[in-house]
């Protein structure tokens, strides 16, 4: 009987969290920035890059020191109101190796995995599109700012390890929470082009790169197996 008392809270409650969000609402992060939403396919993802935390000098690596750290492109805040800010990976994953981590994003919401950015590149395209080059035209025209689908990325270039910031205004570089070794695989294209490519190379772990937050998915309970003596007690329970 207890069993059953709790699976029916359980799924009022889930079912309260996944009503209390529709896409296309706005989200607060933990500073209280807003950010719109837009429902891209099966996926509903911010549109906006993430901005959040206390920014530090682009020529010091972030660290794990409970304060969220992002780069502001050329060090300029107004570059991080505009494009967002920039992060290393394991800082934007808070540390955690495990693909899907909520790392820096707002609760519910989570870093997108390899899979993740290759469903929204090839939704703008065809399936099986991606294959290691420049590849699914036109989906990087559909992505960008005033594209049909929504995204809107913005050409917000990208922290070098070694090199500073580089190629504002030119090209997008979005993180995964998939590692690959020292490096990560990563989505970017550039403004002359409507092609994305997909590689790791450019995805040093030391780079600052942008972040786009992806909405969880929640999976409600389906079935469960009751005895006959449970299945008689829950007909007279009235809630």
């Amino acid at each position: 009987m207890k069993k059953i008392i709790l699976m029916i809270v359980m799924v009022v409650v889930l079912a309260g969290v996944v009503d209390a969000f529709s896409c296309g609402d706005t989200v607060q992060d933990i500073e209280g920035n807003t950010y719109n939403t837009v429902q891209i396919g099966d996926q509903c993802w911010f549109k906006e890059n993430l901005n959040v935390g206390t920014k530090i000098d682009s020529t010091d690596n972030q660290t794990n020191n409970s304060i969220v750290e992002k780069y502001c492109y050329g060090d300029s805040d107004a570059n991080c109101i505009t494009y967002g800010g920039l992060y290393q990976w394991e800082e934007m994953m808070q540390y955690s190796e495990i693909e899907g981590a909520k790392g820096i994003c707002p609760s519910g919401w989570h870093v997108p995995s390899d899979t993740d950015l290759k469903s929204l590149v090839e939704g703008q395209s065809s399936v099986g599109c991606e294959t290691g080059g420049w590849d699914c035209s036109p989906a990087a025209t559909r992505l960008s700012l005033g594209g049909t689908s929504g995204f809107n990325a913005l050409y917000g270039g990208y922290r070098h390890t070694t090199a500073g910031c580089l190629n504002l205004g030119t090209y997008v570089y979005f993180w995964s929470s998939s590692p690959h070794s020292s490096y990560a695989w990563v989505r970017y294209w550039r403004s002359s082009a409507d092609t994305i490519v997909r590689e790791y190379n450019v995805g040093a772990k030391l780079a600052g790169l942008s972040v786009r937050c992806l909405k969880d998915i929640v999976i409600l309970p389906t079935h469960t197996t009751f005895t006959s003596e449970e299945t008689t007690n829950f007909s007279a329970v009235t809630l």
